[in-house]
């Protein structure tokens, strides 16, 4: 079982990512590269190595919930999980490419994920999308930020 919120939404944002049609497509035909490690995929200096396109979840940054006591009994206060997803991509068209991907993500994750544990989403939404190109001047690197809501389920 799952014992916290973060880690089933990372289980979830990872499993939702890899069904996508619509990042599946954005790999445009290349295996779909998804790593839930934040160096996966780079370098010493965080993207020279390849293959690209990738994708790499990013930090995890969770307020957590607290059941209050009301007149009519006790209810959650939902914990609020907000993380990003990292895009890189290098060569011709690289920054559409990175663009595309950044929105096939969004797209996938920016919803109400089906969690696993004791669980549940109330709000799956997208806080920004930020694309630039890195210092080496070859990577396009977006960055979907994400936010969710979590309770805990009653069972």
């Amino acid at each position: 079982m799952i014992d916290a919120p973060e880690l089933s939404i990372l289980a979830a944002a990872l499993a939702a990512m890899r069904a996508s049609p619509a990042v599946a497509e954005a790999f445009d035909g290349a295996p779909a590269l998804i790593f839930d490690t934040p160096d996966a995929g780079a370098g010493d200096d965080e993207t020279t190595e390849g293959p690209f396109p990738f994708i790499r979840t990013g930090d995890f940054d969770t307020i957590e919930g607290e059941r209050i006591e009301n007149d009519e009994g006790e209810v959650d206060d939902p914990a609020e999980v907000n993380f990003d997803v990292h895009v890189f991509d290098r060569g011709p068209n690289r920054n559409v490419r990175a663009k595309q991907l950044a929105r096939a993500v969004r797209l996938a994750l920016a919803r109400e994920l089906e969690l696993e544990g004791p669980y549940r989403v109330t709000l799956g939404e997208s806080r920004g999308v930020r694309h630039f190109t890195e210092r080496d001047g070859l990577t396009a690197h977006a960055v979907v930020s994400l936010r969710y809501l979590v309770e805990t389920s009653e069972n």
